[in-house]
C-alpha cells in the first residue's frame, strides 16, 4: 500500500505540473508538491508506521521515490 501511495503521489505531482504549465498557475505546483508528500507520508505513517526519510534527507527521499515510481511504471517493483 505504501508503494501504491508513493506512485499515486508522483502521478498527482506530474498531473499538477502539467496543469500548471497549461494554465500558468503556481498554485497548482504547490498543490502538486503538497499532495504528493501527503500521500507518501500517509503511506509511511498509516501503513508502514515509520518516519519518512524526507524529514532528514528530502532530496534523497524524492529521488528514491522517483526511482520507485519509474520502476513501478515498468512493472519492476523489486529493482
Amino acid at each position: 500500500m505504501n508503494r501504491l501511495l508513493h506512485v499515486l503521489g508522483w502521478t498527482v505531482l506530474l498531473g499538477c505540473l502539467l496543469a500548471a504549465a497549461w494554465f500558468g498557475s503556481w498554485v497548482l505546483v504547490a498543490a502538486g508538491i503538497a499532495g504528493s508528500y501527503a500521500l507518501a507520508w500517509l503511506g509511511h505513517f498509516a501503513f508502514e508506521r515509520n518516519t519518512p526519510e524526507s524529514f532528514r534527507r528530502p532530496l534523497f527521499s524524492a529521488l528514491a521515490s522517483l526511482r520507485l515510481f519509474v520502476s513501478m511504471l515498468f512493472c519492476r517493483p523489486d529493482r
